[in-house]
């Protein structure tokens, strides 16, 4: 059997570049896909070497090593190295443990020599494709189990009425936002997805176009976010009831995703509970 050394480079990228993007996600730290790709690199670059050179005593602490500068490459700093570097290595353990997991499932027999091999006809492409989709599932759902639990004490019962009609939604009370109209009304944020509570799809193409007609004092307000200044329409709320109260508010409308699997639709102004 040949075995090219272009493809072990890059399965062995491919398996590292995956363990390290679950540690900047796990951290919730920005990913820059070049110094990813070199972290990849070099953690690939040693696992050849290894194949052909010992390190005797000291292949784990040269392992260790390596596994610390790949966790130092993806940010280029030294904060939380540490727990980056335990992440990591739990991760990799995992990693091996599902690929184990999959040959026994497939009856595939695998050893460990000077290189690992196995008596299949599979790719390992195929292999380590399935490994990779399994871990980001599992990583999906987790995430999304994470941020519903930590959020929940946070979460209102919120009724808002617009063009006539009243739905009912859950909200999360935001203390950075502190958004106010000009007549000094607290703004309360939805997604343009939501509109359609209220509004028929006509009404939303409508607003596209700045015909404004079916909204309550509309306005066009500035808004600093992570992504620059953004433009976003803000209107008057016909009615809103919150903890059975009716209190005076403004409906803001952004086109942004940071509603999704959050369990929530609106996100409160810490304002509301004062009134």
């Amino acid at each position: 059997m040949i075995v090219y050394i272009e493809e072990v480079l890059l399965e062995n990228m491919l398996i590292d570049g995956v363990i390290l993007y679950l540690v900047l996600k796990s951290l919730a730290l920005k990913v820059r896909w070049y110094k990813l790709i070199l972290a990849s690199f070099i953690g690939a670059i040693f696992a050849i070497l290894s194949v052909y050179l010992t390190f005797g005593v000291f292949n784990l602490f040269i392992k260790l090593f390596v596994a610390v500068v790949m966790c130092y490459l993806i940010e280029f700093n030294f904060k939380k190295l540490f727990l980056k570097t335990t992440l990591f290595i739990l991760f990799t353990f995992l990693f091996g443990g599902a690929v184990i997991s999959i040959f026994s499932f497939m009856g595939i027999k695998a050893s460990k020599g000077m290189a690992f091999a196995y008596n299949s006809n599979i790719p390992v492409g195929g292999i380590l494709a399935t490994v990779v989709i399994i871990c980001l599932i599992l990583f999906k759902v987790f995430k999304i189990f994470y941020i519903k639990k930590n959020i929940q004490k946070f979460l209102y019962d919120i009724t808002i009425k617009l063009n006539k009609k009243e739905a009912k939604l859950k909200g999360f009370l935001d203390t950075g936002n502190t958004l106010i109209n000009k007549q000094g009304r607290p703004v309360l944020m939805i997604s343009e997805e939501k509109l359609k509570n209220w509004f028929s799809d006509n009404d939303r193409i409508n607003f596209l176009l700045k015909k404004y007609s079916k909204l309550n004092n509309p306005q066009i307000m500035k808004v600093n976010s992570i992504s620059g200044v953004k433009n976003i329409l803000v209107f008057d709320a016909e009615k809103c009831l919150f903890n059975n109260k009716n209190i005076d508010v403004c409906v803001g409308v952004s086109e942004d995703k940071f509603f999704k699997n959050k369990g929530f639709d609106v996100i409160l102004s810490p304002k509301i509970m004062e009134v």
